[in-house]
């Protein structure tokens, strides 16, 4: 992957840009329509998001309502409860500070969960995750970015867990051309992340290991967008009255577009769909 900026040390520590890296990263993002980001989650947290992502993906309930995305891979949307009701997840600052350059002061979040590639998966297709917004190719392509997917993997990604193909500067191409330059393979370690513009072409490798390859997705937008294609409802966020007073006030802006859950239980203190 050519896209890529490794924080130093004190960025990570203080979980805030030097502005010349800043300045690179956006940069990087702008031209390649994808980036990498080293480092900038916390393993002991991850390590608790894959434990509940893959509680709820072998629940019969959940399973049942999950959205098949290609040969052995489901796409679950998931609540903001715990414990993914937490910043580090879903406002990492290293990362809502590209995106407020990159979408603008009032960015939302649009979906929320996760993909699981199953052990075997084939390849995925390649595809957009959403349509153009326009019939002409130029007028799309010369739009600032108006949603970005950022992937959070719960696993390394290598080779055998399966990676994800990303054809870079396919955001600025006609379809007739945007695969016409091979793929980067994105590999990482557990704590990277990819974020990605929504008009860039890639798809998931295939799974050569014994053990699934979950992935948390988290979809920011500017607040005018919608996506109805892969989220047909009138929403894509789910939250819960108790979950959202626990978002800090200054991040709360980021649950515009959600829909709120009011009945709950409580259970050894951590909050229950009922």
């Amino acid at each position: 992957m050519q896209s890529q900026i490794n924080p130093t040390p004190e960025e990570i520590e203080h979980q805030r840009w030097n502005r010349a890296t800043l300045d690179q990263a956006c940069h990087q993002f702008q031209e390649h329509g994808a980036l990498v980001l080293r480092g900038a989650y916390s393993e002991a947290h991850l390590s608790v998001a894959r434990q509940a992502v893959r509680r709820r993906a072998t629940d019969d309930l959940h399973a049942t309502q999950a959205k098949r995305v290609g040969n052995r891979r489901m796409m679950l949307s998931l609540p903001i409860e715990y414990p993914f009701n937490a910043p580090h997840l879903y406002a990492n600052p290293l990362v809502l500070r590209i995106l407020t350059r990159l979408l603008g002061e009032s960015f939302v979040l649009n979906s929320f969960g996760a993909v699981i590639a199953e052990p075997g998966a084939r390849a995925q297709h390649v595809h957009l995750d959403h349509p153009q917004l326009f019939d002409d190719d130029q007028h799309s392509n010369d739009l600032p970015a108006y949603a970005v997917t950022v992937l959070l993997p719960l696993v390394s990604m290598s080779r055998e867990t399966g990676t994800t193909r990303v054809w870079e500067g396919s955001h600025r191409l006609p379809e007739d051309q945007a695969l016409s330059q091979g793929a980067s393979h994105v590999s990482s370690s557990l704590g990277d992340c990819l974020l990605m513009d929504y008009r860039v072409w890639h798809g998931g490798t295939e799974v050569r290991q014994t053990e699934d390859r979950p992935v948390l997705y988290f979809v920011y937008s500017r607040p005018w967008f919608r996506d109805y294609v892969n989220f047909p409802a009138n929403y894509q966020i789910e939250i819960g009255q108790q979950d959202l007073k626990q978002v800090p006030l200054d991040l709360q802006h980021l649950f515009a577009l959600a829909a709120l859950k009011s009945e709950y239980a409580y259970e050894s203190g951590n909050a229950q769909w009922t």
